[in-house]
């Protein structure tokens, strides 16, 4: 479905548009790339093979189906302790993931650590406490995000946000209806 589906094609453009907006563009060859809960690897399938692709997901069934696919160096790992040195990486991929653990500043944190002095750091996750739903129990969230206080978590963790958007806006006001 990650290849195809709808959500998963609009997010990567998305943060496509957001990296041509921020300057970055998409990775360089060469460039040192962290998808921190990596699933099944399509991100790092999508970045192609000339940046040098690190995926670390805690379920290995995700893993192996990243193996499979998208020729990145992957890592079981945990995103509150990466086994990363500082200021190792250049960009770092958090999709989708900060929802679902509790400590997240700790993971912006192990984030901001990890990225190198320059680096870039591509977070997105649920918006708008009021949109949550049964689905999002059953993803196991346990959050969702206001605008405020996603910037206040990452600059808690030392992270300088430079873009704060919101995906799928178009769809704001459907879902908000079919949720309430």
């Amino acid at each position: 479905l990650e290849r195809d589906h709808w959500w998963f094609r609009g997010k990567r453009e998305a943060i496509g548009a957001l990296l041509e907006r921020t300057g970055a563009g998409p990775p360089l060859p060469g460039e040192r790339i962290l998808d921190i809960g990596c699933g099944t690897g399509a991100v790092l399938e999508w970045f192609g093979s000339e940046a040098f692709r690190i995926g670390i997901d805690d379920h290995e069934d995700a893993l192996r189906h990243a193996r499979e696919k998208s020729g990145a160096t992957l890592l079981r790992a945990d995103a509150r302790a990466l086994p990363f040195r500082d200021g190792s990486v250049d960009r770092v991929f958090l999709l989708d993931v900060a929802e679902h653990v509790p400590e997240d500043v700790r993971v912006f944190g192990e984030s901001r650590r990890v990225l190198a002095p320059r680096g870039l750091a591509v977070v997105h996750v649920p918006a708008h406490p009021s949109l949550w739903s049964p689905h999002d129990e059953a993803m196991h969230h346990v959050r969702r995000y206001t605008r405020a206080t996603l910037e206040t978590r990452l600059r808690g963790a030392g992270l300088e946000p430079v873009v704060l958007s919101y995906t799928f806006g178009s769809i704001l006001l459907p879902a908000w209806a079919v949720r309430t």
